[in-house]
């Protein structure tokens, strides 16, 4: 292999070295003429999937295999890393062609390395067929900031050994559906200070070095020891380490990529950066100092998503770098050279893969469901809410919305009426906006008076202090269940009396585990991956 490295390296102009160098977005409204001027003209290498590419599973991939033979073509015979943010549960690119899966934090209250590795089969074999060679996947990052809408339920837990366990169980899974894994976002964004999105403000974390050895960075190391392919390095400012350069992300610090990552804890796979085209790193750094800044941090692929603009920018800062000698052909034929090796193993993971039917698919993540059922608590003994106990059963879901930019997933339904309604003789379902007005609110109210049993469904309801009270105020009046569809950190908000059960997940497996378990037809297996 490394005979075949250095061939192939030798063979490639310096030009097409430094589009190895990058990652550019392609969605279903660029993939066209343009495109291939672009990578004839740049040898950009690498693409990422964004921005929830849409068609059929046949048109994904023959899109997929259109850009194959473009990169391949201009690439010095080099095949391309096509990558997606496909993570499981709320983040997911696609409308069609990938099956949902339940997510992290569902995973994360099964506990069960076998069913994080399920999900990860699942989600690498269907990636695979679709021409996709690279998942950004696993998330590492720790749940911890129950305001930090960009992490939430993308976590596993608060754990870091149990965060750990399940994302290298998820990584082995996604291998042997054929695709490569990314570890990310080292350093992980369990301690920032901000409750906003890190991908529009740039977050800060104030830990000390040997805090984020035993608490965010111990995931990360852990998969490192295990022989990770790829980490992400994520737009966090260490502030707490005092080494570590002042007010610059890990995206672009050399102590945190070249001393922490590659000389302390060994790491010689390829680092990849979170996307610093867009947002707060964009912002401070412009796109030529970006560029060179990562590069001589230690990272291998420069991520720019949004307009190509900033790689275009980028890659021509980098080759006036070269030709100035401020960087060296040396240290770009390393990051190549760590590149190569990468597209090697993801071939190999494509020829080696362990291929899935659709039932053993259904049947592995129908387990994965059942086993994330919680019962968070039960203060009024509501469970089991048998039929005979409970024959008027009112039923409120919220219309799913995004609640950050990293989410996938506005366009799906909550379907859980629809799944209750046969167990009981009569269900109401009423569909409220998680910001309902005075109206819907006095309806729902009226309705709960009128009924034994009120099921309500909620996402995230400590963010959205309308829907919250109307939860509170039912549960204070009545017998109320409450259904977390995706994250645990509302339940300390939820009133008192109010039973609350989960599954952490939307996708309609998950929410029919949940009934089953309502209704006594199962016992809960789950536990809560995060401390309250």
């Amino acid at each position: 292999m490394a005979d075949m490295i250095e061939s192939t390296l030798q063979s490639m102009s310096m030009e097409q070295k430094l589009g190895q160098l990058f990652c550019i977005e392609v969605n279903s409204n660029t993939l066209n003429s343009a495109f291939e001027d672009t990578i004839s003209k740049y040898h950009f290498g690498n693409v990422g999937l964004f921005n929830t590419f849409s068609g059929t599973r046949q048109q994904i991939r023959q899109n997929n295999l259109e850009i194959e033979r473009v990169i391949t073509k201009h690439c010095a015979g080099v095949k391309p890393i096509i990558a997606v943010d496909e993570e499981g549960g709320c983040s997911s690119q696609f409308q069609d062609g990938v099956t949902p899966t339940p997510g992290n934090f569902a995973l994360g209250a099964t506990e069960n390395e076998d069913d994080a590795y399920a999900c990860g089969w699942c989600i690498g074999s269907e990636l695979c067929d679709l021409g996709i060679n690279m998942a950004w996947a696993p998330v590492l990052d720790l749940c911890r900031n129950p305001h930090d809408p960009i992490v939430g339920a993308r976590s596993f837990g608060d754990s870091p050994q149990l965060v750990a366990r399940l994302g290298i169980a998820l990584s082995k899974g996604l291998n042997a559906g054929g695709v490569g894994s990314t570890y990310k976002h080292y350093p992980g964004q369990g301690a920032i200070s901000t409750s906003g999105d890190s991908h529009r403000e740039l977050p800060v974390s104030r830990m000390q070095e040997h805090q984020l050895n035993s608490l965010d960075g111990y995931p990360f190391l852990e998969a490192i020891h295990q022989g990770a392919d790829c980490l992400m390095v994520g737009n966090v400012v260490l502030s707490g380490i005092p080494n570590v350069e002042k007010g610059v992300p890990a995206t672009l610090s050399r102590y945190t990529i070249t001393t922490l990552l590659r000389e302390r804890y060994g790491y010689d796979g390829v680092v990849i950066t979170d996307n610093i085209g867009l947002g707060p790193t964009h912002d401070a750094f412009p796109p030529q100092k970006s560029a060179l800044l990562a590069f001589q941090a230690g990272a291998d692929i420069i991520t720019a998503l949004g307009s190509r603009s900033p790689h275009i920018v980028m890659y021509n800062a980098l080759l006036s770098a070269l030709k100035q000698k401020i960087i060296s052909e040396d240290a770009v034929n390393d990051k190549v050279r760590r590149i190569l090796r990468l597209k090697e193993r993801l071939s190999a993971y494509q020829e080696t893969r362990r291929p899935l039917s659709e039932i053993q698919k259904s049947l592995m993540l129908r387990k994965v469901a059942r086993d994330s059922v919680t019962l968070v608590r039960d203060p009024r003994g509501l469970l089991p809410a048998r039929p005979e106990l409970f024959p008027h059963v009112l039923v409120i879901v919220p219309q799913m919305q995004a609640i950050s930019s990293a989410d996938g997933f506005a366009h799906v339904e909550c379907n859980f009426g629809d799944i209750i309604s046969p167990y009981y003789p009569a269900v109401t379902v009423q569909k409220i906006p998680l910001t309902p007005d005075e109206s819907s609110v006095n309806e729902c109210l009226e309705l709960a008076g009128h009924h034994d049993l009120v099921m309500i469904c909620s996402e995230n309801s400590n963010e959205f202090p309308a829907y919250l009270d109307l939860v509170n105020r039912i549960a204070a009046t009545g017998p109320t269940i409450v259904i977390p569809l995706r994250f645990a950190y509302e339940v300390t908000a939820v009133h008192p009396n109010a039973t609350i059960v989960s599954a952490f997940s939307y996708m309609d497996a998950s929410l029919r585990a949940v009934c089953n378990v309502i209704c006594g037809e199962e016992q809960p297996q789950g536990r809560l991956p995060i401390h309250l």
